[in-house]
């Protein structure tokens, strides 16, 4: 489910009536959402799975009441909700699973309002955090008719979970988190860690799709990379004339500043590379030995990357890069793939090729530095190389089930010598 303004109008107008009430008064405005949510996803659930997420969505809604909006616009609870739709598309009929979709930020949300503390003290903190979230839930529960027995081993495993998704202190980096969530040291595979793996991909891909929503809507892409291809590899000299005519008109009319409220390119590339990195983890962790999960297989993350990546390229051969330069820089990308380019994540060789940009770019900005992606907004040629090398990652992971980008650590890229020669 893709959010649009009505949809969120909708939400908001739900949340008005559930916030700081209590459950008997809002249990059929909750129903109501519920069956709206199965019905949209073909999905049937036993009649004591649905009541636990019938209370489970009710107590959500308190938990994120006092979050900040999204930065896209609307209640953060919009993102909670779009996840167990995710879930839900996957065929997910636990309702563990549901709620930990349902929770998977509540603790993240309530960190963000709290000062700074040290790793201890920011593991105690999460840990307290978890346990007071499970009190509150199981409150809800037995009270609402579940059994108490039910109700505790329900909330436990909700919890486990809930704080394995949960950054363990202020600067843990993502590659840390993630590395952490695929631990490969584990003997088994925990019910609670393959829950919040689940959860993990589904709450990418639910992000993946904000990125669709806040699309160039007011400007789309007339020009496709294959269409430049096709024109410039068959030598269709009347066809090339066309596509140089329509790049013309199109870049003429669009403006080359960033709109306050646009969400450029560079800033939706950022989290492709971070679904990039969440997938090539679990490839690793299953080469590892570890069993495959079905139900993560069954979200869509990847193709969704790759759909995302395909409308940047698309929206730059439109309006940012010319046909020619267009073809000169997907001559340059196969270049790139016949020399091993995409086997390693490989040095920069030179401030034109496709050589690292992975490090220069996306490991910085995860690292902290929040202009590290500014000069791919400046410099168009530079966003579409990013994007191509992305997009032809994306097709590698779809065309082969064991492929792998080599060179990513728990504490960033291991980069190799460039691909291509200067």
């Amino acid at each position: 489910m893709v959010f649009q303004q009505q949809e969120i109008d909708r939400i908001k107008i739900l949340l008005e009536q559930v916030v700081n009430k209590s459950f008997s008064e809002v249990k059929s405005v909750i129903e109501k959402r519920i069956n709206e949510l199965l019905e949209l996803y073909g999905i049937t659930l036993e009649e004591e799975s649905k009541k636990i997420l019938v209370i489970g969505y009710y107590r959500a809604v308190q938990e994120y009441s006092t979050a900040k909006p999204r930065k896209l616009g609307g209640p953060y609870f919009l993102h909670p909700e779009q996840t167990i739709g995710v879930l839900l598309g996957a065929g997910v009929k636990d309702p563990i699973t549901l709620l930990v979709g349902l929770f998977h930020d509540a603790i993240e949300e309530k960190k963000k309002y709290s000062s700074r503390r040290n790793a201890r003290e920011e593991k105690k903190y999460i840990k307290k955090q978890g346990e007071q979230l499970q009190q509150r839930l199981v409150r809800n529960l037995i009270g609402n008719g579940i059994k108490k027995e039910y109700a505790y081993t329900i909330t436990r495993q909700v919890k486990e979970s809930v704080v394995l998704l949960t950054r363990r202190t202020c600067n843990e980096i993502y590659y840390e988190y993630i590395h952490r969530l695929f631990n490969s040291r584990s003997k088994f595979l925990s019910e609670s860690r393959r829950r919040a793996i689940i959860v993990k991909c589904a709450d990418r891909y639910a992000n993946t799709l904000d990125l669709e929503r806040q699309d160039y809507t007011e400007f789309p892409a007339r020009i496709s990379l294959q269409e430049i291809i096709d024109a410039y590899s068959q030598q269709n000299s009347a066809r090339i004339k066309e596509l140089n005519q329509m790049y013309e008109e199109s870049a003429r009319d669009h403006p080359l500043e960033r709109l306050e409220w646009k969400f450029g390119g560079d800033k939706k590339l950022h989290p492709c590379f971070k679904n990039i990195f969440v997938i090539n983890r679990e490839r690793e962790w299953r080469q590892d030995g570890n069993p495959a999960i079905h139900e993560a297989d069954a979200i869509p993350l990847t193709r969704a990357t790759k759909e995302v990546t395909d409308r940047i390229i698309n929206h730059l051969c439109t309006y940012h890069c010319s046909p020619d330069r267009v073809y000169q820089l997907y001559l340059e990308h196969e270049r790139y793939v016949a020399s091993g380019g995409y086997g390693k994540v490989t040095k920069e060789s030179s401030s034109e090729g496709y050589d690292g940009i992975v490090q220069k770019f996306f490991d910085a900005r995860i690292h902290g530095n929040p202009d590290a992606l500014a000069s791919l907004f400046t410099h168009r040629e530079l966003m579409l190389r990013a994007a191509i090398g992305f997009n032809h990652i994306c097709a590698m992971y779809l065309k082969d089930p064991e492929y792998i980008l080599h060179g990513f650590t728990r504490k960033g890229v291991h980069a190799v010598a460039p691909a291509m020669k200067k």
